[in-house]
């Protein structure tokens, strides 16, 4: 195996695993704000927020941040009730960077993406 191949393959391991590890960011900043479940997929973040309606979490500011990040950015972020929770999705999220950015925007403390 040439060198340049195991550079290239190493790069690549460790993209993964920097990934990984930004991965732990992004959960901690959830259980911050008061997400329960993130999931990313298909290039959308879907944020699954309290379970429980009578939560003091929807009288918070945090959810009132979350309500304006909606509003704010109708193209790409949509609110959707289920009988079980309500959820806010996010378009355009292709990496966990790009998922840590869009959270904190959502959160109120990074910028408005």
């Amino acid at each position: 195996m040439s060198s340049r191949v195991c550079a290239r393959s190493l790069r690549k391991v460790t993209e993964r695993v920097d990934e990984l590890i930004r991965t732990i960011t992004l959960r901690r900043i959830a259980k911050e704000f008061g997400i329960e479940k993130i999931v990313l997929k298909q290039g959308r973040m879907v944020l699954h927020l309290v379970s429980n309606p009578e939560s003091p979490f929807y009288q918070s500011a945090n959810f009132a941040q979350l309500i304006h990040y909606a509003s704010s950015h109708p193209t790409t972020a949509r609110l959707k009730e289920t009988p079980e929770r309500l959820t806010l999705a996010v378009g355009g999220i292709d990496t966990i960077g790009k998922a840590i950015d869009t959270l904190l925007a959502v959160t109120g403390r990074g910028d408005a993406r």
